[in-house]
């Protein structure tokens, strides 16, 4: 986070981000080395292929073991570790980021997004026109679909 703004801004946004956790049971640390997310994306498409129960539950154990328990969410043992808790088995997990099974369609996502504008995340589209930046709280998310329904003349 401090290498995109400043320390300053840093600040801002992560007790932002505790203030918004705290309603959801979400205890926000910021300790956590992320590395690179191409290992945490390959276990995200491999969960993909079983299923989104599967999926979600991966998304939330890499957003868990990152900004709850401050783990390097990069790491091989720390992504076999997320994908037995989420249901995948452990030597399946390890053999495809081995593999670098699924780095292709990570990469052609990521080129899309570019094009169509994201370079961001979280990035929510709404209505196929609002465009959501970062931590958004349900209040802004409401607003948003308020005014695309109302631009769609509902």
């Amino acid at each position: 986070m401090l290498k995109k703004m400043s320390s300053e801004r840093a600040s801002q946004v992560q007790e932002h981000l505790k203030k918004l956790g705290v309603g959801e049971g979400i205890a926000f640390k910021f300790g956590g080395r992320v590395g690179s997310s191409m290992p945490s994306r390959q276990l995200l498409h491999l969960a993909r292929s079983k299923g989104p129960i599967v999926q979600t539950t991966v998304a939330e154990e890499l957003f868990r073991f990152l900004w709850e328990c401050e783990k390097e969410i990069s790491q091989t043992e720390i992504l076999v570790e997320i994908g037995v808790l989420s249901g995948l088995d452990g030597k399946e997990v390890r053999q495809a980021l081995k593999e670098g099974r699924g780095v292709e369609e990570v990469e052609k996502e990521q080129r899309e997004a570019k094009e169509d504008g994201l370079d961001g995340v979280p990035h929510y589209v709404v209505g196929g026109k609002i465009h959501l930046e970062g931590a958004v709280d349900l209040g802004d998310f409401f607003n948003a679909l308020v005014k695309a329904k109302e631009s769609n003349g509902e």
